[in-house]
């Protein structure tokens, strides 16, 4: 029958959070999770239909999403396992704003949302040192949330430059939208 669950497990939160733990002490599992964005790509050709082409594009963006969801639970696991470190290094700010725009910008028009990507004034040629993985990943599940909850209107990602010293900067970014909230 479908949208029926035929079975259900249920487990006390200490039983999840050891059976996290153990999960955390085994080898990685490996599998070739790069292959669907690039395969998308490879198949993706300008002379397609524009239906093929914009179902290729939603293969591919679904794709990218699914690489991103499994990060998280990789990442989740780490966490609890204790064995996540961060990978500073040089950036430029901007790009992570840019990343955001590019990413987001075809599922916000799909949903008629406008976004809006406000960068701090003088972020384009400001160089940061910090882990731009993780500073991206955490913009992109708030941006995600946002999108997810947000029926009409408008979201705002923005990033202020709270306070500069030589060689030290300190940044925030928000997320505003006219969604549900919290």
């Amino acid at each position: 029958m479908p949208g029926s669950v035929s079975s259900a497990h249920f487990c006390t939160v200490q039983q999840a959070v050891q059976a996290t733990r153990s999960a955390c002490e085994l080898e990685p599992i490996r599998f070739p999770g790069a292959v669907p964005p690039h395969g998308a790509l490879l198949v993706l050709d300008p002379q397609s239909a524009a239906i093929e082409a914009e179902q290729l594009n939603h293969v591919k963006e679904s794709s990218q999403r699914l690489l991103g969801v499994l990060a998280d639970i990789l990442d989740i696991s780490k966490l609890e396992g204790e064995r996540l470190t961060l990978a500073p290094g040089d950036f430029p700010l901007g790009s992570v704003l840019d990343n955001i725009g590019t990413l987001f910008a075809a599922a916000a028009q799909a949903k008629g949302l406008d976004l809006h990507i406000r960068p701090a004034p003088a972020q384009d040629r400001m160089s940061v040192r910090g882990d731009a993985m993780r500073i991206n990943q955490i913009v992109q599940n708030l941006v995600s949330n946002a999108l997810k909850f947000t029926a009409r209107g408008s979201i705002v990602v923005q990033s202020l430059l709270l306070e500069e010293a030589p060689g030290d900067v300190l940044v925030r970014f928000e997320v505003l939208d006219t969604g549900i909230g919290i």
